[in-house]
C-alpha cells in the first residue's frame, strides 16, 4: 500500500480541527498517513488544540513564512511519504474511502499524479460550486483553465522539485505550477468524484476588483515569460467572477 503525506499550511484558523478529523476518519491504515502542519506562529491556545489531535507520527512545524505558498514549499520538503496531498485549513475530505481509492489508482496504473473533483462551500457549509475534473492537456493550458491545487495528489518529487513561492506571482503560484507541469511526460489519472470540500473566498477570490488586479498581474507575467499562454489567461478572471457571483446569489447548487 502507498503512503500519503497531507500538508496543511495554517495560521490562526480553528477550522483546521475539522480538516484534521476528516483525515483521521479515513478507512485506511493510520500508519500509512502522516499529517504535516506548517504554522506561522498561531495563538498558543489554537496550537494546543491542534497538538491534542495529532498522532505521534504527525508533525506541527512552527516557522515564520511569507504566505501560503512559502509555507507549502517548506512543508513539501519535510514530507516522508510516497505521495503528497495539500489541503487548506478550511478544507475537508468528504469520502472516508478516499485514500483507498487513490491507492488503487496509483498501484494499478503507475501514475505520477491524480486529479479529483472538489466542491466549494460557503461559511454555512452549503455547496456553492462544483469543480469537476478537467483533462490535463495543452488545450486546457491555452484556454487559461485552472486545476485545483488542493485537489491534486502527486508523487512527492513533483511538489518538492517546484518552487511555489514567487514574488512576481504571489496569488497565482498554483496556476504557474500546472503551467510548468509537463502534460506530455506526467502520467495523470482522474478520480471522477467530488472528494474534497474547499472553503470559498480565498485571497485571490474575495472581490471583483482583486480578481481583476491579480489576473492582470498574471497576464503581464505571462507576456514577459510565457507569451503563448497569455491570451487564454484573459478568460480566467471571468471564471472567478462567475464563482464569486454564485457564492453571493445562489448559495446552494444541490437542488
Amino acid at each position: 500500500m502507498n503512503n500519503f503525506s497531507i500538508v496543511i499550511p495554517h495560521f490562526n484558523d480553528l477550522r483546521i480541527l475539522k480538516c484534521i478529523k476528516s483525515i483521521q476518519n479515513q478507512d485506511y491504515p493510520k500508519d500509512k498517513i502522516e499529517i504535516l502542519i506548517q504554522d506561522n506562529f498561531s495563538k498558543k491556545e489554537i496550537l494546543n488544540k491542534i497538538n491534542d489531535l495529532l498522532d505521534v507520527k504527525d508533525k506541527l512545524f512552527i516557522e515564520k513564512d511569507r504566505g501560503i505558498f512559502d509555507a507549502l514549499d517548506k512543508a513539501y520538503q519535510k514530507a516522508n511519504n510516497d505521495f503528497i496531498l495539500s489541503l487548506g485549513a478550511d478544507d475537508e475530505i468528504i469520502d472516508n474511502k478516499f485514500f483507498s481509492k487513490l491507492n488503487n489508482l496509483f498501484l494499478n496504473n503507475k501514475l505520477d499524479l491524480i486529479f479529483v473533483g472538489v466542491i466549494y462551500t460557503n461559511v454555512s457549509g452549503k455547496i456553492i460550486r462544483k469543480w469537476p475534473i478537467r483533462k490535463f492537456n495543452l488545450i486546457g493550458k491555452l484556454l487559461g483553465l485552472q486545476y485545483p491545487h488542493f485537489g491534486t495528489i502527486a508523487k512527492k518529487e513533483i511538489f518538492q522539485n517546484f518552487k511555489f513561492y514567487n514574488e512576481e506571482l504571489l496569488h497565482n503560484n498554483d496556476y504557474n505550477f500546472f503551467l510548468n507541469l509537463n502534460h506530455k511526460t506526467t502520467k495523470v489519472g482522474y478520480l471522477d468524484a467530488y472528494e474534497i470540500s474547499l472553503g470559498f473566498g480565498g485571497n485571490s477570490s474575495s472581490n471583483i476588483a482583486k480578481i481583476l488586479k491579480i489576473n492582470f498581474d498574471l497576464f503581464l507575467y505571462l507576456i514577459r515569460n510565457k507569451t503563448i499562454f497569455s491570451f487564454g489567461i484573459l478568460l480566467k478572471p471571468f471564471y472567478k467572477i462567475y464563482e464569486l457571483l454564485l457564492s453571493k446569489k445562489k448559495p446552494d447548487l444541490r437542488g
